[in-house]
């Protein structure tokens, strides 16, 4: 398919994905486009008698996308069969129309979405059903997943759109919690364990962007690197803009594949479990004597390099150690400790080789060579550099071993190296490397945050204190019939007739008993018809006070299992189920 672009005549651009071809132009003049459209055309078709493929005109179509009036269209044929013109034409899904055309994207999606989530009733209003866990599983992955993968258009959706969208979202994890249409969305959310849906899309959009700048050169968005900004439209280059701003870097930052990349697994001798000593069991002085004897062995002619990341609260930093020199860096602090631990071998081939020695170099990251050792195309950015520095010092005829040896085990240059990596300080040297992997995470926990900050913020927290989410309490429940009413429970959405007069469905919201508001509060905290069964549950939960609130009661229920089973076991006499 390489040479498929060679067809295109000058200032005529295509996207390809699989069998779908999107050939575009723009300029002033529609002569001038039809023309360069119309030879392009011309030679798709002798490429295409060329390579005995065949495109189907019928099933082709052109759209005009500019703000202009088109009075009359010029015709534009295939094989000398004309192509229609069309008001909207879809590709990858997505729907492309010159009026409207968010709007045509979200009945599109919103149509899709809910036939799926009717789906999903079927399966969550039974009464044993499939698990909380697996509903939301199925949720994100066959409902929202639509909105997910075309995240890098929908984000620039007006807020209108996107709350629309935000719909879908509660309207399906209602149904796979199975909690009520009142369910605040807040505690929704919080019990889903889940991102708004709108903020999502803006992250993994900016994901997505992000992961195209790690891929350069390969990016087909990114093709020119110091043009990131201007190859986008402006509002995803000011959210792009601000998203580094906030991380303190700049997109030059990022750990970016080599260009060419390595993927040959085989790239040098790494040496995981091959040695007695290469076990965290063994005692310290047995690690430490057998890594000497080792060396002696089997690495007597070679140059010996130690590494180490390090991670605290203040600082990330990289070190290397030999018996010639040192070195010790601040990286950025987004980067993780697999990351650190792989720049520092990455530093160490920079600056502490000698020519013509062969090279072993000690490491006590068993997850960073163990990834080198299964290198692949699809390996992290960053150990795609680290292999692509040894092939060069392969290439010199130089010879790189890399032996793993358990940390703080007493091995004198792994201690060492450890030792120079923590005395870095805010005047240590600073290498600006950030991994996009680590910025991807970052991101997606800092939006996860933003769910828990404002459930914290809202008057539900105060209501029923800092609950797990659904995916914590299915571990300890047994069936979907537990899931849900656990899930009510907590979101005290359990039908009552106190909760039912709100929404006018009960003619009396007081309990003939006690006449008070008969909620679930009152049921299981204050109402003398349960006052036996409440003793006795109070004493199983390990509850003192008589007298205490909703929120003190669900913090003894989900303690662990056994409070939560014996709390569930025990709701049927107070006559909920």
């Amino acid at each position: 398919m390489n040479d498929f672009f060679e067809t295109l005549d000058n200032n005529v651009e295509c996207s390809i994905f699989a069998d779908d071809i999107f050939v575009y132009c723009s300029h002033h003049s529609l002569t001038y486009i039809q023309t360069k459209i119309q030879k392009t055309l011309e030679l798709i078709y002798k490429w295409c008698c060329y390579w005995k493929l065949t495109i189907c005109p019928e099933k082709s179509a052109i759209i005009e996308l500019s703000n202009k009036q088109v009075t009359s269209f010029p015709r534009i044929t295939y094989a000398g069969i004309p192509l229609p013109w069309s008001e909207s034409i879809k590709y990858l899904g997505i729907q492309f129309s010159k009026y409207n055309q968010n709007g045509h994207i979200l009945r599109g999606l919103r149509n899709k979405a809910l036939k799926k989530i009717n789906g999903l009733k079927m399966l969550g209003y039974k009464r044993n059903g499939p698990r909380t866990k697996h509903l939301i599983t199925i949720t994100n992955n066959s409902i929202l997943s639509l909105f997910f993968y075309s995240s890098p258009i929908i984000n620039k959706f007006s807020d209108t759109h996107l709350k629309a969208c935000n719909v879908i979202q509660t309207t399906a994890l209602r149904i796979a919690l199975g909690v009520p249409i009142w369910t605040p969305n807040v505690i929704l959310l919080k019990l889903a364990g889940q991102e708004i849906l709108s903020g999502k899309i803006k992250r993994l959009a900016m994901q997505f962007f992000i992961k195209q700048i790690a891929t350069q050169p390969f990016s087909a968005i990114f093709h020119t690197p110091g043009r990131i900004y201007s190859q986008l439209v402006e509002k995803d280059a000011e959210s792009l803009r601000i998203t580094f701003r906030n991380l303190s870097c700049i997109p030059d930052h990022i750990i970016s594949l080599p260009i060419f990349p390595h993927s040959n697994p085989n790239i040098c001798e790494i040496f995981l479990k091959d040695f007695y000593f290469q076990n965290k069991e063994l005692p310290s002085s047995l690690i430490s004597s057998d890594f000497i004897e080792c060396i002696q062995r089997f690495f007597t002619n070679h140059f010996i390099i130690a590494t180490d990341g390090s991670k605290s609260h203040c600082h990330t930093s990289i070190a290397g150690f030999s018996c010639l020199q040192h070195f010790c860096y601040r990286i950025h602090p987004l980067n993780s400790v697999f990351t650190a631990e792989v720049l520092a071998i990455c530093q160490a081939l920079d600056e502490l080789v000698i020519p013509e020695t062969d090279i072993l170099i000690l490491s006590d990251s068993f997850s960073a060579l163990s990834s080198l050792k299964n290198l692949s195309f699809h390996s992290p950015k960053v150990i795609q550099r680290l292999a692509a520095k040894i092939r060069i010092r392969k290439n010199l005829h130089q010879k790189i071993a890399l032996l793993w040896v358990p940390g703080h085990s007493g091995v004198s240059w792994n201690e060492k190296a450890d030792f120079i990596a923590k005395q870095v300080s805010d005047f240590s040297p600073y290498i600006d490397w950030i991994a996009s992997e680590d910025i991807l995470s970052h991101l997606k926990k800092q939006s996860l945050q933003i769910t828990e900050e404002n459930y914290h913020k809202s008057k539900y927290k105060l209501l029923i204190g800092n609950i797990p989410d659904i995916l914590t309490i299915s571990k300890w429940t047994g069936n979907r019939v537990q899931d849900r009413l656990i899930a009510r429970i907590i979101s005290k959405t359990i039908t009552t007739p106190g909760v039912l007069s709100r929404f006018n469905l009960h003619p009396d919201p007081l309990c003939r008993v006690c006449n008070e508001i008969n909620d679930i509060s009152h049921i299981l905290l204050r109402c003398q018809k349960y006052a036996s069964v409440r003793v006795i549950l109070w004493r199983k939960l390990n509850i003192v006070s008589a007298n205490i609130t909703y929120d003190v009661l669900l913090s003894h229920v989900l303690v662990n299992k056994n409070h939560l089973l014996i709390f569930v076991q025990t709701l049927k006499y107070f006559d909920i189920d």
